[in-house]
């Protein structure tokens, strides 16, 4: 690794704050000089429509409406839909979990189901990365 004589490390350090500085300056400059010249700037700037090509902007305000479209039906729609269904479904789900335990013994270990090849690279090599003891003993 090489590395730079100290009076070189504070030469460039001080290079970059001095261009920094500069930079930082300049902007404020430019920008109290152009409200200098013309107090009104940016309320004197062409709108989009006027800068657009005539089918760009009318693609422009149909993406618009679309996307407001979409976001009002999804605010006012899906969601609620998605809370009633779900308050219709969960109490059901929620008894069927409370006595699982009661249906531990529906697993059928028919013979075609447990056939490996080559073993899995983990645990015993009988039992799939998602194995779930409860569903499939």
């Amino acid at each position: 690794m090489i590395r730079a004589a100290p009076g070189l490390r504070s030469l460039v350090a001080a290079r970059r704050a001095a261009t920094v500085a500069a930079s930082r300056s300049s902007r404020l400059a430019s920008s109290s000089a152009v409200a200098e010249i013309n107090p009104a700037a940016p309320e004197t700037w062409p709108s989009v429509k006027e800068t657009m090509v005539p089918d760009a902007y009318h693609e422009f305000e149909h993406a618009k409406g679309s996307v407001n479209f979409w976001f009002w039906t999804n605010l006012l729609f899906v969601i609620p839909a998605l809370v009633g269904v779900s308050l219709y479904v969960l109490p059901d789900e929620f008894n069927h979990i409370k006595h699982l335990p009661d249906h531990a013994k529906e697993y059928v270990a028919f013979p075609h189901l447990g056939k490996r090849k080559n073993p899995f690279p983990w645990g015993d090599g009988d039992k799939s990365l998602f194995h779930n003891q409860y569903a499939n003993p």
